[in-house]
């Protein structure tokens, strides 16, 4: 039988590829680069401790604050060879992290007073030059942690407290209303 190769993702985050037989399931591949950054986000989420305070009354001025202030009080550092992704206690205690760790530190202080876990996200976006941004996306609002040109970047993982997802296709900011940073 003829093998068909589809490509689902092909990108600069990566992608996955999934191949099958026309009488088979799709079989997925992730690529290695998505294998890398879950490898890290389980990692992290394995020694993260997480508040259980969820109000979710928070104004947007005092989200904006919070990721400022931790965009603000971390001196970015960056890893050596391999990319860690430190717990947001450590982050915060050393006050030194790089871009994932500053984001981390943010979502982790926004659970911690009382803003749900289910209205945000982390998001992982990329621009054609491959530069990566770290962005946190809260009740449809993104807050830009790094970088502060959004026009060039695109989402390709959605990540927080249980769950990391690479996109099936690459998503804009369309839609979301620009929160500051």
């Amino acid at each position: 039988m003829k093998k068909i190769l589809l490509v689902i993702l092909l990108s600069l985050v990566g992608g996955f590829i999934a191949s099958c037989d026309e009488d088979t399931e799709v079989v997925v591949k992730e690529s290695p680069q998505t294998i890398a950054l879950r490898d890290r986000f389980n990692d992290w989420m394995s020694r993260e401790t997480f508040p259980t305070k969820n109000t979710d009354d928070l104004s947007d001025a005092h989200v904006l604050a919070i990721c400022s202030d931790a965009k603000c009080e971390i001196e970015f550092t960056r890893d050596d060879a391999f990319d860690y992704w430190q717990e947001s206690g450590k982050t915060e205690s050393t006050g030194k992290g790089d871009r994932e760790d500053i984001a981390i530190l943010a979502y982790c202080r926004l659970i911690g007073i009382g803003i749900s876990p289910t209205s945000m996200d982390i998001l992982i976006a990329e621009s054609p030059e491959g530069a990566r941004a770290y962005v946190l996306l809260v009740r449809n609002k993104y807050y830009y942690l790094d970088e502060e040109d959004g026009d060039r970047f695109v989402i390709g993982y959605k990540f927080g407290r249980g769950y990391f997802t690479p996109l099936d296709e690459y998503e804009t900011f369309e839609g979301y209303e620009y929160g500051g940073v």
